[in-house]
């Protein structure tokens, strides 16, 4: 809903509220009972989702089954069901007038303000977070040789953080007045960008398909870690396809009840009606996409199963997918150990403590947590200035200037840390590739030597064997004892026959 806006929403004092619903202007008892009936099922939804996240997301950290940047991601996603929740909560007691919004004057204003800025981040966070789920998996997708072998969190940390740049900016926009882009064009731009992600998901499924069956065929062709992580991508493409299609379908029918519920219904009540199934439909497709990821492998159901059934100590037996995750975790460690060793070059000292570690990644993450907390303070300081409403329209505006300007700056430099990362591993690949290429040279060659110099030992040894038995033959010709002893053996041979 729209609030101070006096039919004028480009006016500095307007704001828009993540308040789809309000229970004052129902009129029948039938309406009311709709509305009643929705809060109940959302709220139920709400406390299943904060029951299955919170005894799921232990699990989900300490998987190994999966690469951790990819878990980084998920636990992202799944950790927002906190903030949904709270934000949720709040915003209930003002939508069904338990709290009058000037109630208590600015300091309920203002904390309705914060909670629906944090409504709406959630909203454009969990469309974003699938585009993050295609991004990590196309970087898995194009090092597929050594992507297992890398455990930095530089990669996933700069996409959580683009995530939560581009969301809080969108949210920002979406509740403040003289917003950049109005709602239904941030509405098309989300749309293109997950059907975007979508498209290149099932590019990238296919890509990984693809060697799958090769790999069935040539089992040689890949190494062990090469092998493990394409039937990850596969996993990981599997489950996101499920997940995108009970997304898509939910999202879209819960974005036709708000389009309802802002643009097209005039009547006041069943426009509430419309905005309370809208949030009551965006609260089941969060919730079936938690719990589908969450119950999406054997060994996390039974976990989950064991922690919320504690009245008796259960031995939760492990199954053959564990055992083999189990294994592959510690084959590993023991191949990236042994790598450790075999490509360091010879005479480089290791890293201490005391020797600097020029080739670390820490500026990287030093820069994106100066970013990150850029943001925050941006946007808290936005939104308790813009909520009290102390400052005029051109305080305002500068305002929104500084923190659109901080916002996008950060947007801008992070994506130039992407861009550095991205040509900083392209050169350590080809370096890589070339170390390799010579090492691989180097071991035909050192193979060559060793094959001429065992041809030439045989020979030498098939020369020495012939002229030891050519002096023997001859020592036995000048011996006549030995022609005496041949000529008794012919004699006993005939005598025999």
């Amino acid at each position: 809903m729209y609030h101070n806006c006096n039919d004028n929403r480009t006016n500095h004092a307007c704001r828009f509220i993540a308040i789809y619903a309000d229970l004052s202007v129902i009129e029948t008892p039938q309406q009311e009972f709709i509305f009643i009936l929705m809060n109940s099922i959302e709220g139920i939804t709400h406390i299943v989702v904060t029951l299955v996240v919170t005894l799921s997301i232990d699990t989900v950290r300490h998987c190994a089954r999966f690469h951790p940047n990819i878990v980084r991601v998920f636990l992202f996603f799944i950790s927002h069901s906190f903030v949904y929740s709270s934000s949720r909560l709040v915003i209930f007691f003002f939508q069904n007038q338990i709290v009058e919004i000037e109630g208590l004057g600015k300091v309920s204003y203002t904390f309705l303000m914060i909670f629906s800025v944090l409504r709406v981040y959630h909203l454009y966070s969990c469309v974003f977070i699938f585009t993050a789920f295609c991004v990590e998996r196309f970087l898995a997708t194009i090092y597929l040789e050594d992507y297992e072998n890398r455990r930095n969190p530089t990669a996933s940390f700069l996409i959580l953080t683009t995530v939560f740049v581009v969301s809080v900016a969108l949210g920002m926009d979406t509740t403040y007045a003289d917003p950049v882009m109005s709602i239904p064009v941030k509405v098309i731009a989300i749309a293109i960008v997950t059907f975007g992600s979508g498209l290149a998901s099932l590019i990238l499924q296919k890509h990984n398909l693809d060697h799958i069956k090769v790999m069935e065929k040539q089992i040689h062709r890949y190494r062990l870690s090469t092998r493990f992580q394409i039937v990850e991508n596969c996993r990981a493409f599997e489950l996101l396809r499920n997940v995108a299609i009970v997304s898509t379908l939910g999202i879209s029918l819960a974005a036709v009840g708000l389009l309802y519920s802002l643009y097209i219904l005039s009547d006041p009540a069943w426009a509430s009606i419309a905005g309370v199934i809208f949030d009551t439909l965006n609260a089941i497709v969060f919730a079936a996409v938690i719990i589908l990821c969450c119950f999406s492998q054997p060994f996390w159901r039974d976990e989950f199963k064991a922690k919320l059934s504690n009245r008796r100590p259960i031995i939760v037996h492990p199954s053959s997918e564990s055992i083999r995750d189990s294994y592959f975790a510690d084959l590993s460690k023991a191949w990236n150990k042994q790598r450790e060793w075999e490509c360091r070059p010879p005479g480089r000292i290791p890293p201490t403590r005391d020797s600097p570690n020029y080739s670390s990644d820490r500026w990287t993450h030093s820069f994106t947590l100066i970013t990150l907390a850029l943001t925050l303070f941006a946007s808290l300081f936005i939104m308790i200035s813009g909520g009290s409403r102390f400052s005029g329209r051109d305080g305002l505006q500068l305002i929104y200037l500084l923190y659109e300007i901080t916002c996008f700056s950060s947007f801008f430099l992070i994506l130039v840390g992407i861009a550095y990362y991205g040509y900083r591993t392209y050169y350590l690949q080809i370096q890589a590739n070339q170390l390799r290429q010579q090492i691989y040279s180097k071991w035909l060659l050192d193979r060559a030597v060793a094959l001429q110099k065992l041809h030439r030992e045989v020979n030498e040894d098939e020369e020495m064997v012939k002229a030891a038995k050519e002096k023997k033959k001859r020592q036995d010709e000048a011996n006549p004892m030995h022609q005496k002893s041949i000529e008794e053996e012919e004699k006993f041979e005939n005598v025999s026959g």
